[in-house]
């Protein structure tokens, strides 16, 4: 969704001719760039404006109180407790799962990453993965090697060596049965963030480099951990068949066993 309107610095210089020419923009009307230039179906099916606003509330409720801890809630909301991926047709809450086409196809909230700000010191807390409620948030600044290593670049097949793909198969292991699965692990995950928050915000460079590091390891060891205690929890409520179908192809595709 776009979201600058009339309001903007710098533009091409052939911005506003070429949604003239291509009667984007009516005669007399003043020029818009979100109006003239948003692509109708994939705004429209991206649910872009149900989303802004459903993170616009959350922020509101906040009443100036948030830290990260209220941030990565936010980034995780499905705006019910009890959520189930198969149950809505767009793509509309701030957490995403991909579903199908033609609204929720590839459409699916990875690389989530939430930044806490001061005058001293600038702290990032980042996934790597997808789906920021089946994820953990690491702390990370930006300075000179910073990051471990976190294994080969992921491609399209499934490779538990890359970070992203070794989280992979715990996300879609709880797509099987989101609410229950995901409470098998939901509290470890909040404490064992609540412990990178309260360290990484107070750190200097070097104690974060470490801390960073020693989270990372730690999000592996725990991932594996928690995607052997999801896949032995039954599903209690099975999707129904249209979402099963369209993570059955994505699985197959990506050669990855999901159970």
């Amino acid at each position: 969704g776009l979201t600058i309107g009339e309001d903007f610095d710098e533009c091409h210089p052939q911005l506003i001719e070429t949604a003239r020419k291509k009667r984007w923009l009516k005669k007399g009307a003043s020029f818009n760039f979100a109006h003239c230039y948003s692509d109708w179906f994939y705004t429209t099916f991206s649910a872009s404006s149900q989303r802004c606003g459903r993170s616009r509330q959350l922020l509101g409720e906040e009443q100036g109180a948030l830290d990260v801890a209220a941030g990565i809630k936010i980034l995780r909301d499905h705006e019910t407790i009890q959520y189930r991926p198969d149950s809505h047709f767009l793509g509309n809450r701030i957490c995403a799962h991909a579903a199908g086409k033609p609204a929720r196809h590839a459409t699916q909230t990875t690389g989530s990453m939430l930044a806490h700000l001061r005058s001293d010191r600038q702290t990032c807390f980042v996934t790597g993965t997808s789906a920021p409620c089946t994820s953990l948030f690491k702390p990370v600044r930006l300075a000179d090697n910073m990051l471990p290593p976190i294994g080969p670049a992921p491609a399209g097949t499934y490779n538990p060596r890359t970070l992203w793909w070794l989280h992979e198969s715990l996300h879609r292991s709880v797509l099987l049965d989101h609410y229950n699965r995901l409470a098998t692990y939901g509290s470890d995950r909040d404490e064992l963030e609540d412990l990178w928050i309260n360290q990484a915000v107070e750190s200097d460079d070097n104690h974060c480099r470490e801390l960073t590091r020693d989270a990372f390891r730690q999000a592996r060891v725990k991932t594996e951990e928690w995607t052997a205690m999801v896949q032995s929890q039954p599903v209690a409520r099975q999707n129904n068949w249209f979402y099963r179908q369209y993570w059955q192809r994505q699985n197959a595709r990506a050669g990855i066993a999901v159970k």
